[in-house]
């Protein structure tokens, strides 16, 4: 039901947004100084979601208690692999957190996308 209504939200819709000329009136959108682009435009017109409670989505049944075995194991795999420095990262880890790290706040395969997008929509 969750994946069905955000595959269907307008999310994935293109959006042809151009913003208001700078010093346009009040209330009309403009770029802050030195903004270039609109990172998500289509967010305009998104249907909204909202999850009505965490325990929905909650399959490990909370936090893991301090002290416990499943804490341990998690904060030992994320200390060694999620380092930066870690020789525990295989080749595909180290691929995996230069993808995510390469959508900056949003962290979205659109993103990569729309930046390819927009490049090539100069070289035609």
């Amino acid at each position: 039901m969750i994946w069905w209504g955000r595959t269907y939200d307008g999310s994935q819709s293109w959006a042809d947004f151009h913003p208001a000329p700078f010093g346009a009136p009040t209330g009309e959108y403009q770029f802050t100084p030195n903004q270039t682009f609109v990172l998500y435009p289509q967010l305009a017109y998104t249907k909204g979601f909202v999850i009505n409670s965490s325990k929905d989505f909650d399959i490990f049944g909370g936090p893991f208690k301090i002290p416990s075995k499943e804490y341990d194991l998690e904060y030992n795999q994320i200390a060694t692999v999620g380092n930066a420095n870690s020789q525990n990262q295989t080749s595909f880890d180290k691929a995996t957190a230069k993808f995510w790290e390469a959508g900056s706040s949003m962290m979205s395969l659109n993103l990569h996308s729309y930046k390819l997008a927009f490049k090539f929509s100069f070289c035609a």
